[in-house]
This record gives structure tokens, sequence and C-alpha cells, in this order.
């Protein structure tokens, strides 16, 4: 019994694992209304207040659109080819956090 248990259990980690790694790895692209996704890796956030600065300096941003904010990351869009990637990372660094593209 103590076998299954753990064999079921290593079966619902690995799941999880897969998943995971498929969400991250996943790259958005073009949306239907020509906006292109793109999503952000964002150090040094811990809590609300530090969600809510990474929005103000994201909403900030020229050409670019806040879909998303979380702990850790930003799901963004950008009706601009190429997508503004290296000024979001410049607001967040001026905000005072560290951020990279998630691939």
């Amino acid at each position: 019994m103590v076998a299954r248990k753990s064999r079921i259990q290593r079966v619902v980690r690995r799941r999880r694992l897969i998943a995971s790694l498929a969400r991250d790895y996943h790259q958005k692209g073009e949306t239907g209304d020509g906006m292109a996704e793109f999503e952000l890796h964002i150090d040094g956030m811990h809590c609300g207040s530090c969600v809510k600065r990474v929005t103000q300096a994201l909403a900030a941003t020229e050409g670019v659109e806040v879909k998303e904010v979380n702990i850790g990351s930003a799901r963004l869009s950008s009706s601009q080819a190429p997508a503004p990637i290296d000024a979001a990372v410049a607001a967040l660094a001026k905000a005072g956090y560290s951020a990279h593209l998630q691939v």
C-alpha cells in the first residue's frame, strides 16, 4: 500500500512539473487582435505594494498594455513591432526591480 501511495505521489509531482514547464516555456506570440503578448519575470516583488508599484511603472511605459501582474511576473501586450520589451525592463529597473523575458 505504501509503495502505491508513493508511486501516485511521484506521478502527481511529475504532472505538476510538466504543466509548470509547459506554462513557463509557452511562447504566446500574436493574439487574434494584432497584439503581441510577452511575459516578464520580475525579481524583488514580495507584497501587494510591490505589485502596485510594478503595475504603475509598466502602465506609464509607452506602447505597453498591462494584462496581469502577479508577485514575480507580469503579462503584457503591445501593438508595436517589435514589442518594447527593453522599455518595460528599463521602467522596472527605474522602479527598483530587475526583470527578464520569460521564455
